[in-house]
């Protein structure tokens, strides 16, 4: 596009061009006057330039822009092409120079209008002969939907851009009345039906529309001739002023006001029970949410108040085994006493029933210990020390025997 900006537009004899303060540049020529709003990063300025041709330096338009990026670059190319246009348009005109070009059909012209085509006999894509659709291309070619201005927006906007050849340059409407027309029509007949029925019942927007006309339009994009569905428009408004008159309704007046009246209440009613089934699905998914919780709450406490009964119930045997421990340990040392006192006929060994623990001191010689180690087998350590916690019922008779036999 910047090379085509960078060109001027040279302006012909009688051609005046001026830019407005809001870059809005007009064009005025022998055969009229044109005007383009150019965008603000663009400058046009009228000046001069030195002919190629001739070499002498002639008026000109010459357009800039401010930087390269690629929006800069492309609006400088089109609005110099647009300029360009304007120019030529003012001082010569458009003339459009269409060529009959056939591919095995001979077409007979009567003035402008085609009035007949038939496969060419001497035709060498056909060799006289034409296909189901060739016999039918009279009707195709008189058809009202028929394509008879080419699709050519991208191959326009090319030459406006980048062809260096001024000739053919210019402002073209192009009018599409083939499948895509059809889908446009489709399109806006829902449209119009959809403002209709949204609008119409509506107290605040139904002043604004003239039911009339609304109608007409409506069915004038069906297709549909008005004359044989519709009232005159006198007619129309003759019964809505005997309706204001009178009192009364037209019976198919009322049926539609009826009508749109059920049809809004229903839609009213669909709509309340969609919020009111939406509302019950929240609420619903929140108890749910809400009972899960209190679920997974309790779940959890009973977890705690189990270890805790655990912990209690682990303890309390704990103390019960420790007190049978140290039950049983008295009973040895007071069996133990017992059987000394027998054996001795003294008192001198209940110091063992009154001592705690698992240990107690007997108060003999090493000799002794080793004595009771020789004699009966019984092990203690040197300086008497005895393990009360290794004694049984069984063993103390034999161990107090051992104590009186050493000589303790």
């Amino acid at each position: 596009m910047s090379r085509i900006g960078k060109l001027p537009v040279n302006l012909p004899a009688g051609v005046t061009v001026e830019v407005a303060a809001d870059n809005t540049v007009s064009v005025k020529g022998p055969l009229g006057t044109l005007s383009q709003k150019v965008d603000s990063d663009i400058k046009v300025e009228v000046g001069t330039h030195k002919d190629v041709h001739t070499g002498n330096e002639a008026p000109a338009v010459l357009v800039s822009r401010p930087t390269n990026q690629p929006r800069h670059r492309s609006l400088h190319g089109l609005y110099r092409a647009l300029i360009n246009n304007m120019v030529v348009g003012v001082s010569k005109g458009y003339e459009i120079k269409q060529e009959l070009v056939g591919v095995g059909f001979k077409a007979e012209v009567k003035g402008n209008q085609v009035v007949r085509m038939v496969p060419a006999k001497d035709g060498g894509a056909n060799a006289g002969h034409a296909c189901v659709k060739g016999r039918f291309a009279w009707g195709y070619a008189t058809h009202p939907d028929r394509i008879t201005k080419p699709m050519i927006r991208r191959f326009y906007a090319w030459n406006m851009q980048f062809n260096e050849d001024d000739s053919i340059k210019g402002d073209f409407e192009v009018q599409a009345r083939g499948t895509s027309a059809l889908l446009v029509k489709e399109i806006q007949t829902a449209q119009l039906t959809n403002i209709l029925d949204k609008y119409t019942q509506n107290p605040t927007f139904a002043p604004m529309f003239e039911p009339y006309e609304a109608m007409k339009t409506l069915f004038q994009s069906m297709h549909i001739d008005n004359a044989k569905v519709l009232r005159s428009k006198e007619e129309y408004e003759a019964a809505i002023e005997k309706q204001s008159q009178g009192g009364q309704q037209d019976p198919i007046m009322m049926k539609l006001q009826l009508e749109g009246q059920l049809a809004q209440q229903k839609m009213q009613h669909e709509q309340t029970m969609l919020q009111y089934k939406a509302q019950q699905a929240a609420q619903t998914a929140q108890i749910n949410a809400s009972m899960k919780l209190q679920e997974l709450q309790a779940t959890n406490e009973l977890k705690l108040m189990m270890l805790q009964l655990q912990h209690e119930d682990s303890q309390r045997r704990e103390r019960i085994e420790l007190e049978e421990v140290r039950q049983t340990m008295l009973g040895l040392r007071t069996q133990l006493a017992e059987e000394l006192r027998q054996l001795t006929g003294t008192d001198r060994f209940d110091f063992i029933q009154r001592h705690r623990g698992m240990f107690s001191r007997l108060g003999a010689t090493p000799e002794q210990v080793e004595k009771m180690k020789q004699e009966a087998g019984i092990y203690m350590v040197g300086d008497s020390r005895l393990n009360i916690a290794g004694l049984n019922r069984d063993s103390i008779p034999v161990l107090a025997r051992a104590i009186v036999e050493a000589g303790v």
